[in-house]
């Protein structure tokens, strides 16, 4: 989301065209997607929690396979829609895709903890059929973004189905303090990345 503002910024500042309609389903899409995944994942718990398994430990070894499954193709998805953004601002080639691999390998392991920590336990403690809705629905989306070419925070998606799997539940608490500074946060970066291309 910052680098988008930023390259609009950039756009602007140097009399390059701006595709309008692009730049609008980008827009469009920062503010559906993470609606469409929190109302998903809130349909997919309560669809679930309707449906009776006389064997609940049954039910839970297919939620662990199914949470594998699905955490593999969440990282694909995630970096096929991140590695396509970076590779088209530098080019199809074997260093640049290195290089962003590299990134992204040393972001996730060394620089994510607190995002993990405040997804994963700040907002609402996560089960087996939580994580799994919020996994499902935050893949589609990224995926579905990845397809038209649209560069989408995984956060978003992931975030707010995690609100929409804390709402399906009366009575589990949810914090959503953690849910409103990733909010505010998507609000200014691409505002302050925005105005720091234009001024610099």
């Amino acid at each position: 989301m910052s680098l988008v503002g930023l390259l609009a910024g950039l756009s602007i500042r140097t009399y390059l065209e701006i595709d309008n309609f692009y730049i609008t389903t980008v827009i469009l899409m920062w503010f559906l997607a993470p609606a469409v995944s929190a109302i998903a994942a809130f349909c997919i718990l309560k669809i679930s929690n309707r449906t009776y398994s006389p064997n609940v430990w049954r039910k839970e070894r297919i939620y662990r396979i199914l949470l594998l499954i699905f955490s593999v193709l969440t990282a694909y998805a995630l970096g096929a829609n991140t590695l396509g953004f970076i590779v088209a601002l530098e080019g199809f080639n074997a260093l640049t895709l290195l290089i962003a691999v590299f990134g992204i390998f040393v972001g996730s392991v060394y620089f994510s903890a607190g995002e993990i920590r405040r997804v994963g336990q700040e907002m609402f403690q996560l089960r087996y059929s939580n994580a799994f809705a919020a996994l499902l629905t935050s893949m589609v989306l990224v995926e579905c973004a990845t397809v038209f070419g649209i560069p989408l925070s995984g956060t978003q998606t992931l975030s707010t189905a995690v609100v929409g799997a804390g709402m399906s539940y009366r009575t589990k608490y949810m914090s959503l303090k953690p849910f409103l500074v990733i909010l505010l946060g998507w609000i200014t970066v691409p505002l302050l990345s925005f105005v720091i291309a234009l001024v610099i």
